[in-house]
């Protein structure tokens, strides 16, 4: 159910209005959980006051695919019936040509950055007198080249959707853990190799990713193969095809850095790194933090965010250990066999299961979703009032993102949401965490004791004859 609030619902029409202006062509910049997708229904009732159009929808993934499907529904049969909703995957996959469109309306339009998306965002396969882009993040390193389409032509921020309510109250903590003794030790070890070779890479872990995998060059927008990488450093570092072996000098420059050695040692970097993150990820003291914290929040509709399928299976693992109904989503559901009406085992496929997880949470059979990055964007329960996330990335939009799953504001209630963010003190992690968290707006409390977390905490008094 759309919250009609008739503040918000003020400022939806302004921006709809300030599309029009544009000719109705644009990107609307909303902060998550402010009403991007009734922007989206009040620019197809603008349209429709002008003639009878078809739409076409485009979504970046199976998720909210099915909200707007569900959404729909809603729609008279003679509007809905001209109204196409495909996720982009699907468009690209078809490579089907639409003519005739009268509006084009992209969902979460920073997903629709890469070269392939590209096709998506002028009118070569959609053919489109009129578009509109929603997003709640611009943050997106490559975004810009969205913008070569389509200008900005409003914007939301977090502290105005704050201000005007648009969004729930935020109370935030970052809770430092420490490891115990052998994940430090080993965390340790990760680390003093990682130093040591990024030398070789000017300490610029992407040069070392660019030789293993390849890239565009930012200086003339070409892309090289990671072989081209390779030598190009190698030659920097004085290496030539033309050494001589004769020259012992010569022999410990091939030594060091012949483009082979670059190879080989990019990817020993890269496995090392990524090692160190999933041993931060997956800690034995993340995965009991956060049994202790839903022990302590049990009535709390919750989310839990991980970067590893592996955590997210052993968080639904041990909370349901522990009587608190948890269901598990990410990419790698497998099958499994369950009692069925009859009581006979039956074959239950991942998008069952996905369905029920979703499904359980909007109505309460369940109180905890355990998921990874799958969730990170799409997810809409009105209800959802705690956040754990348990690791992440530097990206300011998967912060953003992961936060307002958990931050819309439910109709008639001024209920704050809490959000925790857990993190390993004095690592990689900690700077992650910072890192993510820059501008940001909810001044989050760092904290090292579970007793500190609380739900609505009271302000901080002072006796003025203290003063």
């Amino acid at each position: 159910m759309l919250e009609l609030d008739p503040l918000r619902v003020a400022r939806q029409e302004e921006c709809i209005d300030k599309w029009a202006k544009n000719d109705y062509n644009g990107i609307a910049d909303w902060y998550p959980g402010t009403g991007k997708t009734y922007l989206a229904i009040l620019a197809i009732q603008r349209v429709e006051k002008m003639f009878k159009s078809n739409y076409i929808i485009s979504v970046p993934n199976d998720i909210i695919y099915k909200q707007w499907i569900k959404l729909l529904q809603q729609f008279p049969v003679h509007l809905k019936n001209r109204i196409i909703v495909k996720t982009k995957g699907t468009l690209i996959t078809e490579n089907i040509k639409y003519k005739d469109v009268g509006l084009y309306i992209i969902d979460e339009i920073h997903e629709y950055t890469s070269e392939k998306s590209e096709v998506l965002l002028d009118k070569t396969m959609i053919e489109h007198k009129m578009f509109l882009g929603l997003t709640g993040t611009t943050n997106h390193i490559n975004f810009k080249n969205v913008l070569k389409h389509y200008p900005i032509i409003d914007t939301v921020t977090e502290y105005e959707a704050k201000s005007k309510g648009f969004i729930a109250e935020m109370i935030e903590y970052n809770y430092g853990l420490t490891m115990n003794k052998r994940d430090t030790e080993i965390y340790g070890n990760y680390t003093k190799l990682i130093n040591e070779l990024m030398v070789m890479f000017d300490n610029n872990l992407m040069k070392a990713q660019y030789i293993c995998y390849g890239g565009v060059n930012p200086a003339n927008g070409i892309r090289y193969q990671s072989g081209q990488w390779a030598m190009a450093l190698a030659m920097k570092k004085g290496w030539s095809n033309k050494l001589d072996m004769n020259i012992p000098a010569h022999v410990e420059i091939d030594r060091k850095y012949n483009p082979s050695t670059f190879i080989t040692q990019a990817n020993l970097l890269l496995t090392i790194v990524q090692r160190r993150k999933q041993l931060l990820a997956f800690t034995s003291i993340k995965q009991e933090t956060v049994v202790k914290l839903l022990k302590k929040f049990t009535d709390t509709k919750t989310i839990v965010f991980s970067e590893s399928t592996k955590f997210a299976d052993r968080v639904g693992l041990l909370l349901n250990e522990a009587n608190i109904k948890t269901s598990v989503f990410h990419s790698k559901i497998k099958t499994q066999m369950r009692p069925g009406k009859t009581g006979k085992l039956v074959k239950f496929g991942a998008v069952r299961l996905k369905r029920e997880a979703i499904e359980g949470l909007t109505n309460g059979s369940i109180k905890v979703l355990s998921t990874t990055r799958s969730l990170d964007k799409g997810l809409n329960i009105p209800d959802l009032r705690f956040s754990i996330i348990t690791s992440g990335t530097s990206s300011i939009d998967q912060e953003t993102q992961r936060k307002a799953r958990a931050g819309r504001k439910e109709a008639h209630s001024d209920d704050p949401v809490l959000n925790v963010n857990l993190y390993i003190k004095d690592t990689q992690d900690e700077i992650w965490l910072r890192k993510r968290q820059e501008n940001n707006n909810t001044s989050p409390i760092f904290v090292e004791k579970l007793e500190d977390i609380v739900y609505k905490p009271q302000p901080n008094y002072f006796n003025i004859d203290d003063l």
